[in-house]
């Protein structure tokens, strides 16, 4: 939310002994000090062309809605943004969030002409920063947009299978699924 204020030109000021909610920590933070890593980052230097943009994106019968962070747009060329708290993962599934920003991007979704060029990328914010970037090319929107059918077929088709991982420790469904509670040994 600080970020989106800052992109937005805003400074909250706290009245009197209020704390403001958008910066109250109720839990240890993910990461300390990830403003602060905002604030000397390349992000924070120029203010972004669209802040928390939202999206439609309309596969088969699917609508797949979602809000982009930031997007940073040069002559043409845009880079999506999508800022995280804390350090980069391992996990592969997490892609999947730059390639619907992509592919909604690619299909005008976004209320401005198509980009001559595009690059989505996931700010780490966490551990003093880190970034991880795509080149969204012909090749990789291709790749994307058939994760997406994919993705979506199985929706329609209700094909949830059982995936057990170490994400079973947060799922809600840990206490229904005997896969998820098998792998974490309970």
């Amino acid at each position: 939310r600080r970020i989106e204020l800052h992109h937005r030109g805003i400074v909250p000021l706290p009245i009197g002994d209020e704390t403001p909610s958008y910066d109250l920590v109720t839990e240890e933070p993910a990461a300390p000090g990830a403003f602060e890593t905002f604030l000397g980052s390349r992000f924070a230097r120029r203010p972004a062309d669209l802040v928390e943009q939202p999206f439609n994106l309309t596969i088969r019968s699917t609508v797949v809605r979602g809000r982009i962070d930031a997007i940073y747009i040069d002559n043409g060329k845009w880079e999506i943004v999508d800022f995280k708290s804390g350090r980069p993962s391992d996990d592969p599934s997490r892609v999947v969030q730059l390639q619907a920003y992509a592919v909604a991007a690619g299909s005008y979704e976004l209320g401005r002409p198509k980009p001559e060029s595009l690059v989505v990328t996931f700010a780490y914010l966490g551990g003093g920063g880190a970034e991880e970037s795509h080149v969204a090319d012909e090749a990789w929107l291709e790749e994307a947009g058939s994760t997406m059918e994919r993705l979506v077929g199985g929706i329609e088709s209700e094909a949830f299978g059982e995936t057990p991982g170490p994400w079973c420790g947060s799922c809600d469904f840990l206490r229904f699924c005997d896969a998820g509670r098998r792998f974490m040994g309970a």
